[in-house]
């Protein structure tokens, strides 16, 4: 009964917790004052389901109850059951059948009442703490780009780093390289950087002939879909094709204007990036904040991140160069090697998006079904001045951005219509003679992957784009 009575209250302030910050994209209150909910209930097996939206609330769950870690392996299936089960077994929880529609292909939902409703107010999030001044023995050299302050996770740590910077004065002192530019400045400091490996390395272009294609669209460079949140809140969605490149970055682009009448064309390449990639402007943040806190943190790491990240392309790579002040942070979750989020080098070409040797074999092992194969993801991750991980998820962060590469995209859906294919068709060629069945269209498409991804690496690496002077 103590067992009970315990998971009870704390399903309960898991809940309430959520739904008063609304961080959690369909899990929200219809009314609060008798305990009225919905949380959005998508079949993982149908078209459009996304684990990272549609199935968060599950696997914050799990996490809390320390059934999942990063790391482990992502069962939403499991972890939805689980959550339906508990709902099902607590008294606190009553569903409301009439009013949910949970087999609704388009839109799938529960509907839960609170038994009794919340009759505390609802209070702000908890984990955005008041700015406060740093301890005596905290230095903010110490918040700055040192490996001990690369996470940057304290929203107050944030705001404090970014007041003590000076960062808006009228002329940026001779030590602060990487302030605001001034026409003649140099954006990095006249040292070669480390070699890591993600740096960008020398490489020839490999064009994928025609007929070896298949099934799979040609590799269109710059084909990308941006989604930004604000706290868990869904602010931006846009889909470009700019071989050029793209620019996210908060902003008026007037500055830019004024700088193509008064400083050189180096100059200006130097300070926003190739003139001809598209601009995705970051939204004002104010009718999205759950709180005054949370309002002030997101300004400064707004403000500061004027001047952006830029997106290139190659072969279907995707590299990123920070330009910006404020830090970011980056996830391929492709990368075998790569569990946790590394910090974007300022003015360092970066490949964020292996698409030819960490999407595509992964890609042709879950075509193959493979036992155990990891489903590839066709995007990446970036934060805006914090870092993610078990205890803080990417989608609690201040600014999230994912990008879609959607060549990646269409593949993926192409592989997984194959796999939903009745399997019958591989069965019905007996063997005879012959210790082979006939060729069916499954066995096409890994014929198709293995082409594909032969001829995307003839070299070890992908090439990077040209180039746009940085330094």
């Amino acid at each position: 009964m103590a067992q009970c009575a315990e998971d009870r209250k704390r399903l309960r302030n898991f809940y309430i917790g959520h739904l008063d910050a609304g961080d959690v994209p369909g899990v929200t209150w219809i009314d609060r004052s008798t305990g009225l909910f919905r949380i959005v209930w998508r079949h993982a097996g149908r078209d459009g389901f996304d684990p990272e939206r549609d199935g968060l609330i599950f696997k914050l769950w799990a996490q809390q109850t320390g059934r999942w870690k990063e790391g482990d392996p992502e069962d939403t299936t499991a972890w939805k059951t689980r959550m339906r089960n508990a709902l099902r077994r607590l008294a606190d929880f009553q569903e409301e059948q009439d009013l949910g529609k949970p087999d609704d292909p388009h839109e799938a939902f529960r509907v839960y009442r609170l038994v009794p409703p919340p009759s505390n107010p609802p209070q702000q999030p908890e984990n955005i703490p008041e700015p406060s001044i740093l301890p005596p023995d905290v230095t903010m050299s110490d918040l700055k780009d040192s490996e001990a302050a690369m996470n940057c996770l304290a929203p107050d740590e944030v705001l404090e780093y970014f007041h003590e910077l000076d960062m808006v004065s009228p002329a940026p002192s001779e030590d602060s390289a990487q302030g605001a530019c001034a026409q003649q400045q140099p954006i990095v400091a006249n040292v070669a950087p480390q070699q890591n490996v993600n740096q960008a390395t020398d490489g020839a272009t490999v064009t994928l002939p025609e007929e070896t294609r298949g099934p799979f669209p040609n590799i269109p460079d710059g084909d990308v879909k941006v989604s930004v949140q604000y706290r868990g809140r869904q602010v931006l969605e846009e889909s470009h094709s700019n071989p050029s490149g793209v620019r996210i970055y908060h902003g008026s682009p007037i500055k830019e204007i004024v700088a193509t009448q008064v400083i050189p064309g180096d100059g200006r390449q130097k300070l926003y990036g190739p003139e001809n990639a598209t601009h995705v402007i970051l939204p004002l943040c104010e009718p999205h904040m759950h709180s005054q806190k949370q309002l002030d943190v997101t300004r400064e790491l707004l403000k500061h991140a004027e001047r952006g990240v830029v997106l290139q392309f190659s072969n279907g790579d995707v590299w990123a160069t920070r330009l910006c002040q404020t830090k970011v942070f980056w996830l391929d979750p492709n990368k075998p090697d790569m569990s946790l989020p590394l910090k974007l080098d300022r003015d360092l070409r970066t490949k964020v998006f292996d698409y030819a040797q960490g999407f595509l074999p992964l890609l042709q092992n879950y075509a193959r079904n493979v036992g155990g194969s990891k489903k590839p993801r066709p995007y990446f991750k970036m934060c805006f001045g914090q870092s993610w991980g078990a205890e803080d998820p990417f989608e609690s962060n201040l600014i999230a951005v994912t990008v879609q590469q959607l060549t990646a995209e269409t593949q993926l859906n192409t592989v997984s219509q194959y796999r939903q294919q009745d399997n019958t068709s591989s069965q019905s060629f007996p063997l005879r003679d012959d210790p082979l069945s006939r060729s069916n269209p499954e066995d096409q498409v890994i014929k198709q992957l293995e082409q594909l991804i032969n001829s995307l690496t003839i070299q070890q690496d992908s090439p990077p784009p040209p180039n746009f002077h940085t330094g």
